[in-house]
C-alpha cells in the first residue's frame, strides 16, 4: 500500500535526538505494525505535492503547531488540496492540525480557544454529523 505523508511541520529540535523528525516517527509506527506500507513524504510547508492524487492509496498528515484559520500561503495551498482529495474521494487520515484542516477546507470553522493552546484528550460534542470521508483502512492501527 502507498501512502502520502502530508508533512505540516517538524519536531521540536530538543526532541529530534530522542525520536527523530516527523518522517522518521512515521515510518517507525509502519514498519512495526504494516511494514507492507510505503510512505512517500512531502512537505506540504514548501510546496511539495503528489503529482496527482490518484498517484497514492491514501493520505496522512501529520500535525503541526500553526493554525489551519491563518492565511499563510502554504496553509492556503493545503486547504485546496484537501478539498481536491475530497473532491476525487481519496482515503485521507488528519492527524491534529491535519483534522482541524478536513474541517476548516470542508466548509467547518475552526477557531482560536479562549483556552489558548493545549494538548491532550478533549471532549466534545457534535452537533452536526457529516459524513467528510469515507475511510476504509484494512489495518488495524
Amino acid at each position: 500500500m502507498k501512502i502520502a505523508l502530508l508533512q505540516c511541520d517538524h519536531v521540536v529540535k530538543e526532541l529530534l535526538p530522542a525520536h527523530g523528525d516527523v518522517p522518521v516517527l512515521f515510518s517507525s509506527l509502519f514498519d512495526r505494525v504494516a511494514p507492507e506500507v510505503f510512505l512517500d513524504v512531502f512537505n506540504v510547508t514548501i510546496g511539495e505535492y503528489p503529482g496527482s492524487v490518484n498517484d497514492y492509496d491514501g493520505y496522512i498528515s501529520s500535525g503541526a503547531r500553526y493554525s489551519v484559520y491563518d492565511n499563510d500561503p502554504w496553509i492556503l495551498r493545503f486547504k485546496e488540496f484537501v478539498r481536491e482529495l475530497y473532491d476525487y474521494n481519496r482515503k485521507f487520515v488528519g492527524i491534529c492540525f491535519g483534522h482541524q484542516m478536513i474541517a476548516e477546507a470542508l466548509g467547518g470553522k475552526c477557531e482560536k480557544s479562549d483556552h489558548g493552546w493545549g494538548v491532550g484528550i478533549k471532549e466534545v460534542e457534535i452537533y452536526k454529523k457529516r459524513l467528510i470521508f469515507q475511510i476504509l483502512y484494512k489495518y488495524k492501527i
